[in-house]
């Protein structure tokens, strides 16, 4: 696949073993039938991921930088630009679960991983549990609002702005 071996960096080395001097293993040493076929879609997915979030912060930021001069609502060509940026974060999030699950699974599957390491011990379920009571309830109040008739703060703003 690559034409050239890279070597890895100290900081990998320290990330990964927690000692500077150790030996990480490259893919070349496994068998080929041991090898993951998919590595192509996970460099892809995890280099799109970083591209989106680079564009996402540099958008937000001038955006940011906009709005404290008063000028955001002014600059339509910055509205244009922000409004297909709106799913950023939906597809960026994707893009992370798919190169998680991506990264992981052919080790566990070829027997590489174990699978009481392929879960992460750190995150507990009320850490999933909470975030999802949190948000099902503010679609919900939302959702009410919207059904009562009563708009929100923002979109009252915004008829003001175009006079209606």
């Amino acid at each position: 696949m690559n034409c050239v071996r890279l070597r890895s960096f100290t900081l990998g080395c320290v990330c990964s073993r927690r000692a500077s001097e150790s030996y990480v293993h490259g893919p070349e040493e496994y068998p080929e039938t041991a090898r993951p076929d998919n590595i192509e879609l996970l460099y892809y997915s995890f280099h799109f991921i970083m591209t989106l979030g680079a564009i996402f912060i540099l958008l937000m930021a001038y955006a940011l930088f906009q709005n404290r001069r008063g000028r955001l609502e002014s600059s339509t060509w910055l509205l244009w630009i922000l409004l297909p940026a709106l799913p950023f974060a939906y597809i960026a999030n994707t893009l992370g679960w798919v190169t998680a699950e991506l990264g992981r699974q052919p080790w566990l599957v070829y027997g590489l991983f174990h699978k009481r390491d392929g879960y992460s011990k750190v995150v507990s379920s009320g850490d999933t549990l909470f975030p999802l009571i949190g948000f099902v309830g503010l679609y919900f109040v939302w959702g009410l609002r919207r059904a009562n008739g009563k708009p929100s703060r923002l979109s009252s703003k915004m008829r003001e702005h175009i006079g209606r």
